[in-house]
This record gives structure tokens, C-alpha cells and sequence, in this order.
């Protein structure tokens, strides 16, 4: 037999579509060969043949197409076993669980011993599965073989075979060199697992599970003296097995003496099909099934299906003298009488006479079949002739026309009159339309439902209590909700730990560099650390953690109610963030992100490698994925609908009020949130809007509230804590502040002055006014200002240090802890709403 016509066979039938092409490009080499097959054409001595070369070049595209859709199938089909595995191995270790935790394993309950069989018959279907895919992988490497002899034995060029070996199936990610031993040892050892945890007198199934690992009568015969290597074939062993013995309540009962076995073991063989549902289920399901039926069958015009389970009109027309259903044959024909008064073949009163006797009655009693013998005087009996060699009996009362040929039999007497079936077929129609009619209504009332929710999204977004977002975020805040803000050189982990423990949100700095030697992720990491220390004593990580070394931790750490603050307009935002931030993030596991000051480009322009998706939008879709919140900070409209497009969960709506860096051309917090909000609410329903901006009591708490937000930040007022890091000169000329208007400045200047140069042009800065601005407004070249404040920095010199701080610096007072300022701004916002709940309802 050529190889062409036993090739499915040696593959795997049933996925012989996947099968190379074999017999189309063997004819494909034979017409574009020579006749005679065996030579090629003469050549030029010195100039190759063209058209072999032609064709062999398109020929070998054929052939590694061909591997191509050969090794896409081998490794889908691969990938497809290993998740049946996991997915087998994690019901099997659950149920290995459950059983753990009962007080006995002796006595395993039926539905889990059917649980345990009918997963050892999927572990074994997957073991099946990998010997077919073995013996799939070994048939396609022997045709391609064959297909490569063939071509040199009718073309003389090896060329090819060389070519396409070197190129193709020597390559390791070809199917020809997968490697199926870690699928078969994953199968093993999950098999072992499951026999392992069943008690030694158990066994859910015998033999092979029900799985038949010859596939389809291929059964190869191997030479004699020799064992095939064919992969995925396994010829049976001749020592036969001894077959297991079944436990049975009559040989090993208690009363059978199992002592006596002379300790041979028996199992319990349990069904793994067997049903196990509640008793009553299928009964209950066929009473809202058979109408549906009933109506199918009214609109095909049919008859109902004959698997209904329960009686059908049909049924109930069945021949009271018989126990099988109605038939094309008329009852009292010949065919009829047959299957009615026959008795079976090779029982008693079987003749071929029919005679009366054998019949009505049984020889060895005589007594009746079909009348009590106390009544047999008073019935009269008689028998009709149905044909010439049998006799028909005839009960009294009945006409003869009844067990006729030409009768219309029981049917006709005892079926339902014409006019009985008339209003049957009325109701039925009846039904029909009316259940049609309430299917129209129910559709028209979805469709008015569904105009009403799309017309009335907006607004039932808008009017629902947003803050119960933030309290899914953040379990653990208070209402009304209180932000630190992230002041890169104030804010550290212990003030935002202690503002999270006060019921607030605490937010950590996480600088502008992220290079990978960026001492400012340095500095991250060691405040998370302490953050978490305050947060949780008992968990404290020790795993040391630099931008160089991310750390690789087995079992992650609880997740941090603190957010993290990262400005991005430095450089290396674009090319090290999700290198060296991201690993920190993931490790830490801070519940939110707080983004500011993206570059223009970053926002607007598609990354290079995601067409269609900005940069910013990128990193945005990272963090979310990995179970981030993600906050930005943002100070007009457009920003914010930037930031919303993006991705963005939260808008800080930062109003100019605010202290430190801000959008130069911004507003006020009081035209600016609610715009927003509007925005927002149109536009982005579910994106949170918070308030900041010259926020420091519970009176800019309740207005901030009022303007539409859903929680405020915080700046200034925390720059006067015992947990910030702020000189205590700045916090001396924080509290002597006043008239926060006339006493900060909002300018770009500073930075210059500073020798910050990363803030694009639409950023500037809110400070207090200080000597090194009173000098620049007096005119001083902004050259000898910059010496002026260098030289004033290396001497110890206090008097031109810029101290950011917004317009609310003049409600500053005093310094306290960050949690008791907190408490008491919420506590102060709360008896406020509640004054101002009082006078409404005056």
C-alpha cells in the first residue's frame, strides 16, 4: 500500500484536515518533472536549469506554508491539553480539599466518588490526547520525508531537501522538535494524585476510565521481535490481567464471611454517568418543557417528539389490548393480530396453530389470561376470523367491523370525536397567540425600559452619591474625604500614613527621575516602607528594593491605602517609567496613582510602538491593569478631558488658589470645579472629580462639597505638621503669613531663579513672597538674582529660600499632627453641613 493511502491512518483520523497536503504536492512535483521521472532535463554546462530553479523556489514556499499551519495546529492543540490539565488539576485539588476537611474518608459520599471518576476520565482523555498528538507530530515528519525523497528521486536536485531540513525542521521552535515530556509528566502526576487520595478499598473506575486509546480500528501490527516506534501507538500486553473484583452485598456482606478471603481486596466500581441529580428534577423540567414543545409542534404542523417524557395525546390513543404504540398497521389486521396475540419466541403456549387455548389460556393452570375464572359463565366468547390460519378473539358487545381488516379499531370508538378536537385545535391556537402576544409586549416594554435608562443615564449618574466610589477604592476613608497633597520635599510616608489612619487619603511623593539610579525612587521606597511599618506593625516587608533590583517576592504584600505622586514632565518618564517606578509600585502595592504635568507631546501624540494611543494613555491602561487607581491632576477643562480620555479614574481639579506648581492659565476652584463636573457628567459618567486649590479648614471642605466634588486636597495646612518635612523656618514664616493674596506669588520666575528647568511653559509656580522676588520685581537682572540665591544657599542663608505655599496660608495658625488635622477639619465641615441643614429647614 502506497504511503499516500495509508497516511491518514497512521495519523489521527479525525484530524486528518490538519494533515500536509501529500498527495496534492507529490502530484504537484510529477507535473512539473519529467516524464520519465527519473532525470531532468539536459542543461548548459556552466548555467543552471531556470525553471527547476523556479519551481524548487516556489515549491519551498509550499512546503514551509505547509509546516506553518501543521506547527500552528500542533501548538494550539498543545496549549489546549496543558489549560484542560491546570483546569482538571484545580478541580481535583478543591475536591482533594473538601475531602480533607470531612471527619471520614472511608465513607465517601456517592456524588463525590462519581466526582473523583468522572475526573479521572478527563485526566485520561488528556493522556489520550498527548499520545495522539506524539503519533500526529511522527506521521507529519515521515511525509514530509517522503515528499523530500520524492522530489530528489524525480528531479536529481537535493538542494531542496538540504534547504528546507536546515531551514525549516531544524529550527527549535518547529513542531518537529516540541517536547511533549512535560505534558505527560503534568498527567502523571496528576493522576497519581487523584488514585493517591482515594482510601485503598475505593476505585473509581476500572481499566482505562472508559477512554479507547486505539483510535478509530487502527491497530497496527508490529514485525515479530520487534516493538514499534511509532510514537502514540501501544500495543496490548498478551500476559492477560486478573480482573478486579466488584463488591457486592450478597458475596461481602457482613454475613458472606469476608474474613475467608484470604485477605484478596475488592473495590466499588462507581458510574461516572450515572445521574445523580435531585429525584423529581427531570419530572419538574418536563412541565415547563413540554409546552414549549407542544408549541413547536403547532407551528412545524407535527407531531411531538417521541423522547417526550411525559404522556402526549398520542400515547393516551394507545390500544387498550396492547402495550406499544400506535403503528401505520390498523389494529385487527393480520400484522396487528401478530404483535398482539404472538406470544414470544421460544415461550410457553408459542404455536404455530394459534389455537384458542394457547391463545386465552395457560396450559399448566387453565386459567384465563384475559377473564377471572369466577366470571367465565357469565361472558360469551367467540372468535372472529381475521384470515384463513387465525382465529381473532372477540369480546361480546363489540361489532365485528371492530377487529376487521378495513376497521377503523379502537381509534374510532374511543378517539376523540371531531368536534372535541376542533376546540382542542381552537385553544391550542388560543395559546399560541397569546403567548405570542405577551412576547410582543414584554419586547415593547424592554424597548420603552431601555429609551428611558439611555435618556436618563447622565442624570442618575450625576445624582448618585459618587463618594461611595471612593469608598470601594478606599475602604477605609471617612466622609467628606481629605487628600494629603503629594509636596515633593514636604510630604513623606509617615504623614501620609498617619492622614490614611485618621480616615483621610494619604499621598506619598514620588519625584521626577526615573532613571534607574534616580535617588528620588530610592527615597520612594524606603517612605513606603515606613508607611507600611505605621500601617501595618505586623507585616513590615524587609526585602531591600532599588530601581536597579526590583524586588521578586513570592507572596505579595497587603495593599497600601496610601496613593503615590509622580510629576511627569521630566525625560525619562517617556523611556524608564514602567522599568523602574512600576516594579516599586507592584511590590509596594499602593492603592492609587497620582499623575501631574505630563509634556504636551506625551498627551497628545501616539507612542511609536502603539499607534493610536498616546503615551500617556499607555501608561495610564498599564497601571489600571495592574489594580491601580489612577489619579491626575489637572487645571482647566481640556486637561481634564484629556485626562478622562485617557483613562483616567479621578480629576484633581486644581484651582490657581493652589500653592507649588499649577497650569499658568487656570481658574479659580470656584467656576472651575463645577465646569469640570458638567464635563464630567456629560461626557465621562464614573470619573470622580475632587477639589483643590486654597482648601485648609472645614469651611473650604464644605464649599468645596458644594461646588460639586467629591472629596478635597489639601497642601498648605499640612505644610504646618509635625510630620512634614519642611524646615522649621518655612513653617515659622507659614504661621507669621497673612492676606494670602498680596503675601504669595504665582510666576515661573522662581524656577528660573531655583534653576528648575523641567516644567513646560503652561506650568508655573504659587509662593510666598520672598526676598529673591521682592529683588526681581525692583528690577535686579535675573542673572545676579540666580548668583544671589546660590551664594545664599551655600552660606546657610534662609532669607532666599522659596517656600511654596497657596493663598489659604493665612488660616494657618498653629502646628499639629497630621491625623488630628484631619479629624478636626472633617469634624469642623460636618457640624457646619449640619448648621447649614438647620437653617434650610427653618
Amino acid at each position: 500500500m502506497k504511503f499516500g493511502e495509508r497516511f491518514e491512518r497512521e495519523s489521527v483520523p479525525q484530524w486528518s484536515l490538519y494533515n500536509i497536503d501529500y498527495n496534492a504536492l507529490k502530484h504537484h512535483i510529477k507535473v512539473h518533472t519529467t516524464k520519465d521521472q527519473a532525470t531532468t532535463a539536459i542543461t548548459i554546462p556552466g548555467r543552471g536549469n531556470a525553471a527547476l530553479n523556479k519551481f524548487e523556489d516556489g515549491f519551498y514556499d509550499e512546503l514551509c506554508r505547509q509546516h506553518d499551519r501543521v506547527d500552528l495546529f500542533v501548538s494550539s492543540k498543545a496549549d489546549e491539553i496543558a489549560r484542560r490539565l491546570q483546569h482538571v488539576s484545580g478541580l481535583i485539588h478543591r475536591l482533594i480539599l473538601r475531602c480533607a476537611t470531612s471527619s471520614s474518608t472511608d465513607r465517601m459520599p456517592l456524588k463525590r466518588r462519581q466526582r473523583f471518576a468522572r475526573y479521572e476520565r478527563m485526566v485520561l482523555q488528556c493522556g489520550h490526547d498527548i499520545k495522539l498528538l506524539q503519533r500526529f507530530v511522527g506521521a507529519q515528519v515521515v511525509a514530509f520525508r517522503k515528499i523530500l525523497k520524492k522530489y530528489r528521486k524525480w528531479t536529481g536536485s537535493s538542494a531542496l531537501g538540504s534547504r528546507f531540513r536546515e531551514n525549516v525542521l531544524s529550527d527549535p521552535k518547529s513542531f518537529t522538535k516540541r517536547d511533549f515530556s512535560q505534558l505527560q509528566s503534568q498527567h502523571h502526576d496528576l493522576l497519581q494524585t487523584l488514585r493517591g487520595s482515594l482510601p485503598a478499598n475505593l476505585s473509581v473506575s476500572g481499566g482505562n476510565g472508559g477512554v479507547d486509546m486505539v483510535e478509530d480500528g487502527y491497530q497496527p501490527t508490529p514485525r515479530s521481535g520487534a516493538r514499534s516506534s511509532r510514537p502514540g501507538v501501544t500495543f496490548a500486553n498478551p500476559d492477560p490481567q486478573p480482573a478486579p473484583g466488584y463488591w457486592n452485598e450478597y458475596d461481602h456482606g457482613s454475613e458472606a464471611g469476608d474474613v475467608e478471603r484470604g485477605g484478596d481486596d475488592y473495590v466499588i466500581y462507581i458510574d461516572p454517568d450515572a445521574d445523580d441529580s435531585f429525584p423529581g428534577v427531570k419530572t419538574l423540567s418536563a412541565i415547563f418543557i413540554n409546552p414549549v414543545r407542544r408549541l413547536q409542534r403547532l407551528i412545524r404542523g407535527g407531531h411531538a417528539p417521541e423522547s417526550d417524557d411525559l404522556a402526549t395525546p398520542d400515547n393516551e390513543r394507545t390500544g387498550l389490548l396492547s402495550n406499544q404504540s400506535i403503528n401505520p398497521s390498523p389494529y385487527g389486521t393480520q400484522e396487528g393480530l401478530d404483535s398482539v396475540n404472538s406470544p414470544p419466541p421460544g415461550s410457553r403456549g408459542s404455536d404455530d396453530s394459534r389455537s384458542p387455548t394457547a391463545l386465552g389460556t395457560d396450559t399448566d393452570t387453565d386459567t384465563d389470561l384475559d377473564l377471572d375464572d369466577d366470571h367465565d359463565h357469565d361472558v360469551t366468547r367467540g372468535y372472529g376470523s381475521g384470515s384463513d390460519d387465525h382465529l381473532t378473539y372477540i369480546t361480546p358487545g363489540y361489532p365485528s367491523s371492530y377487529y376487521s381488516a378495513g376497521g377503523a379499531g379502537y381509534d374510532r370508538y374511543y378517539g376523540p370525536h371531531s368536534d372535541q378536537r376542533a376546540v382542542a385545535l381552537f385553544r391550542d391556537r388560543v395559546l399560541f397567540w397569546a403567548t405570542w402576544g405577551c412576547f410582543a409586549v414584554a419586547f415593547v416594554l424592554a424597548g420603552i425600559a431601555a429609551v428611558l435608562i439611555k435618556t436618563g443615564k447622565h442624570k442618575m449618574r450625576v445624582e448618585v452619591d459618587a463618594g461611595v466610589i471612593l469608598n470601594t477604592w478606599f475602604p477605609h476613608v471617612q466622609h467628606p474625604i481629605i487628600f494629603s497633597a503629594p509636596m515633593l520635599g514636604v510630604a513623606n510616608g509617615t504623614l501620609a500614613a498617619e492622614v490614611s489612619k485618621a480616615g483621610g487619603i494619604g499621598v506619598v511623593p514620588g519625584g521626577y527621575n526615573f532613571l534607574p539610579t534616580s535617588p528620588q525612587l530610592t527615597t520612594l521606597n524606603a517612605e513606603l516602607t515606613n508607611a507600611r511599618s505605621l500601617l501595618f506593625p505586623s507585616q513590615t516587608s524587609t526585602t531591600t528594593t532599588t530601581p536597579e533590583s526590583p524586588p521578586q517576592q513570592q507572596h505579595p504584600l497587603p495593599t497600601l491605602p496610601v496613593a503615590v505622586g509622580f510629576i511627569l514632565c521630566h525625560p525619562s518618564f517617556a523611556s524608564h517609567f514602567l522599568t523602574t517606578a512600576l516594579p516599586l509600585l507592584r511590590h509596594h502595592r499602593p492603592r492609587g496613582v497620582w499623575l501631574f504635568a505630563p509634556r504636551p507631546d506625551d498627551e497628545i501624540s501616539s507612542s511609536s510602538d502603539h499607534e493610536g494611543e498616546t503615551l500617556l494613555a499607555r501608561v495610564i491602561r498599564t497601571l489600571r491593569e495592574e489594580g491601580f487607581v489612577v489619579m491626575q491632576q489637572v487645571g482647566t477643562v481640556a486637561a481634564a478631558r484629556r485626562a478622562a480620555q485617557a483613562g483616567a479614574e479621578v480629576l484633581v481639579v486644581q484651582g490657581v488658589d493652589a500653592g507649588g506648581h499649577q497650569f499658568a492659565g487656570g481658574a479659580g476652584v470656584v467656576s472651575l470645579v463645577p465646569e469640570v463636573g458638567d464635563m464630567v457628567a456629560r461626557e465621562f459618567p464614573g470619573v470622580v472629580v475632587v477639589a483643590a486649590g486654597g482648601i485648609v479648614d472645614g469651611r473650604g471642605v464644605v464649599a468645596g462639597l458644594g461646588l460639586g466634588a467629591e472629596g478635597v486636597v489639601m497642601g498648605t495646612r499640612f505644610i504646618a505638621s509635625n510630620e512634614a518635612s519642611t524646615p522649621d523656618f518655612s513653617k515659622k514664616l507659614i504661621l507669621e503669613a497673612s492676606d494670602g493674596g498680596p503675601s504669595t506669588v504665582k510666576t515661573s520666575v522662581l524656577d528660573d531663579i531655583k534653576g528648575t528647568t523641567i516644567w513646560p511653559t503652561i506650568y508655573d509656580g504659587r509662593a510666598l513672597v520672598g526676598k529673591s522676588w521682592q529683588d526681581h520685581a525692583a528690577g535686579m537682572p535675573l542673572e545676579e538674582n540666580i548668583r544671589l540665591f546660590k551664594e545664599a544657599a551655600a552660606a546657610g542663608d534662609v532669607s532666599r529660600t522659596i517656600t511654596w505655599a497657596g493663598t489659604g496660608v493665612g488660616l494657618v495658625r498653629e502646628v499639629k499632627p497630621a491625623g488630628e488635622i484631619v479629624k478636626e477639619v472633617r469634624e469642623d465641615a460636618i457640624r457646619r453641613i449640619r448648621e447649614l441643614q438647620a437653617t434650610l429647614t427653618l
